[in-house]
């Protein structure tokens, strides 16, 4: 599948699969049977009303407009789809990116004359998508647009979570200054920008990042690669503390005392799994996760919390425990 990387405003590099050749030959086919039910419908509403030869011109009229504003209304107002283009998946964007202005909407709209009316209806659109380097048909490289799979390339996994590789080398040291809630809010951000492709929440937050560390990175370094080496930083940074683990988050308190020592045989990456299982739990309202997580780390350390301790705190109990042990080691 052709692919196409696109560079937003916001300098966040997104990879697209191009919309193929045949996708869009089914989105158009779709729409054009809609057209079809549409006159059909008209046709019937006329012959049963058998109103006068004004009415009936209203009406045609009417369903004319709905025939031939058909794409560029449903374009505006859904996101860049019709109907079709919507079952298979697959929506108009701007080069940029962006969504498209109405003026690149109408400037598809208006070329539809030459890509499916002249010559053989359909043959300009098809040769020039067929030809173009994107693929794009005439209207599309005239309005400065593009049709994409809805479902961006570039995916969580690939950006979010990415393991920090043994032998790294982090580029920004200064990430140690950064606190574990700190990077779970630039998780947060990036699964907000995945979910939602809103590139500017991703610019606001290394705009942020940048200031706070008082750093520049260097030349060529986007937003997204910028907040991922960021992480990729903390997490190699927080588990090299003279080759012991450190804490995930800040100790508990003075004199606390652990309920189970054998925490301290996780590693920082399950307090963070144990914490993110939590957080999807309580959002979701889904305690099997809890529970699935409690009986893998009782089994994991081998461990039997007491009789009146629900899985819930037994996990937060571990995050505690793991936190203080961490803490103290780290301090000898």
């Amino acid at each position: 599948m052709q692919t196409i990387k696109i560079t937003t405003s916001q300098n966040i590099d997104i990879d697209y699969e191009v919309a193929g050749l045949g996708e869009r030959i089914l989105a158009r086919m779709i729409d054009i049977g809609i057209a079809i039910l549409i006159i059909i419908l008209g046709s019937i509403i006329l012959s049963i009303i058998n109103t006068s030869e004004i009415v009936n011109l209203v009406f045609a009229i009417i369903y004319g407009a709905l025939l031939g504003f058909y794409d560029l209304v449903f374009e505006v107002f859904m996101d860049g789809q019709s109907i079709g283009k919507r079952i298979m998946k697959i929506k108009v964007i701007s080069l940029d990116g962006a969504q498209p202005r109405f003026s690149q909407y109408l400037l598809r709209w208006l070329f539809r004359i030459v890509d499916f009316l002249l010559i053989e209806p359909g043959l300009v659109a098809l040769v020039t998508a067929a030809v173009c380097a994107k693929p794009q048909r005439l209207g599309d490289i005239v309005a400065g647009t593009i049709l994409i799979r809805t479902n961006p390339r570039t995916k969580i996994d690939n950006i979010a979570f990415s393991p920090v590789y043994d032998g790294y080398q982090p580029v920004f040291n200064v990430a140690g200054q950064l606190r574990d809630k700190d990077i779970e809010l630039i998780h947060e951000v990036i699964n907000n920008y995945v979910k939602t492709g809103n590139s500017t929440v991703v610019y606001n937050m290394a705009q942020r990042i940048k200031e706070h560390l008082n750093i520049a990175p260097p030349n060529g370094m986007n937003n997204m690669l910028f907040l991922q080496t960021i992480i990729n930083d903390y997490n190699h940074l927080s588990s090299q503390v003279d080759g012991i683990i450190a804490p995930i988050a800040p100790p508990v308190y003075q004199g606390y005392q652990p309920v189970f020592t054998e925490a301290e045989q996780l590693k920082t990456k399950d307090i963070a799994l144990v914490k993110e299982v939590i957080n999807a739990a309580a959002k979701n309202d889904n305690p099997v996760l809890i529970y699935n997580m409690a009986q893998r780390i009782k089994a994991h350390l081998n461990i039997t919390p007491p009789a009146n301790m629900d899985d819930t705190t037994f996990l937060q109990t571990i995050i505690k425990d793991y936190n203080h042990i961490s803490t103290q080691v780290g301090s000898l």
